[in-house]
């Protein structure tokens, strides 16, 4: 997910003293709408890029550079993401992970995943948009001892603590996330007639760009100069239950 993960409230933000204009559908940012070139490919690993500059209304509004690398591991796989900034001025820019994964991965039938992290706080929403400061995370929204995602939600979730896990039962499997520590913010997304959720690890907030024009210490958002990169990283590593 890049320049920004998740919603911007009514497509608009303000940076610099400007207000700008975002295409609803760009959800996340928009680079995934776009072709990425190679720049290597072997075996174990590989090197996108995909290169923005803004041509249209609606689109983020800043030129900037990504480096996408996958690379293969004994026990699972890496991913790592870098944003560099190549205007001429500052930008806004929020970074993140999309996994969206099966709920059930058992040939024979259907499966609950279980999952599992460790976040100390949790925004309240209003139509999907955080308001005020997050309250700390209660019992309700306590997932550090693993819950079953039976259950419809579309949060995020702020001061993730450690490794986020999935497990599936029937199938006896888990993979894990380990994810760096900038990486402080959860997304999660599921509904009951879906076959699949998404778990996003991100280094920014819901409509980060108006929280952090608002000054709420807590968007994420990370503000590069010329030449300027952020970077996140991930690795996936699987295991049997």
């Amino acid at each position: 997910m890049a320049p920004y993960s998740n919603r911007i409230k009514d497509d608009k933000f303000v940076f610099d003293g400007k207000s700008f204009v975002v295409d609803s559908n760009m959800i996340h940012g928009g680079a995934r709408n776009n072709e990425f070139f190679t720049l290597q490919y072997t075996e174990q690993r590989v090197v996108l890029s995909y290169e923005h500059f803004p041509t249209k209304k609606g689109q983020y509004p800043f030129e900037y550079r990504l480096i996408l690398v996958y690379e293969l591991e004994s026990d699972g796989f890496s991913v790592s993401l870098t944003l560099e900034n190549i205007s001429t001025h500052k930008i806004p820019i929020g970074l993140g992970f999309h996994p969206y994964l099966k709920k059930s991965l058992c040939p024979t039938g259907s499966e609950t995943p279980l999952l599992q992290f460790s976040s100390q706080e949790t925004y309240i929403t209003d139509a999907l948009i955080p308001v005020g400061y997050p309250i700390v995370t209660t019992n309700a929204n306590d997932f550090s001892l693993g819950k079953e995602l039976n259950f419809n939600i579309d949060n995020c979730f702020g001061k993730i603590d450690g490794d986020i896990s999935v497990c599936w039962p029937k199938s006896k499997l888990c993979m894990k996330m380990s994810n760096c520590s900038n990486l402080d913010k959860l997304i999660l997304f599921n509904e009951l007639d879906s076959d699949c959720f998404a778990v996003e690890p991100s280094s920014s907030s819901v409509d980060a760009f108006n929280r952090y024009s608002q000054g709420y210490s807590d968007s994420g958002v990370a503000i590069l100069s010329p030449f300027e990169s952020g970077v996140i990283n991930t690795r996936f590593t699987f295991s049997p239950m």
